[in-house]
């Protein structure tokens, strides 16, 4: 079974301070397929498409609102 995300939001996210000059971003909340029958759990292609996609919208509104470079924030898998 894979693990999709459903709501991916900046209220989902925490920053966890790994060391002085390193952070890192952590969902909590906004896991898990929210359709009536979890196919894309089942499916890793159609899944992982979906993680992308969902990844890619987030990305570029936290670099819109909070002003960040497109570097500053990693593609999915990468």
């Amino acid at each position: 079974m894979n693990i999709l995300f459903s709501d991916l939001d900046v209220e989902n996210i925490l920053l966890k301070k790994v060391s002085l000059t390193k952070n890192r971003l952590v969902v909590i909340d906004g896991i898990g397929d929210n359709n009536q029958i979890p196919f894309l759990e089942y499916v890793l292609v159609l899944g992982m498409k979906r993680c992308v996609r969902k990844w890619e919208i987030f990305r570029m509104q936290l670099i819109e609102e909070f002003s960040l470079g497109e570097e500053e924030i990693k593609k999915f898998n990468e």
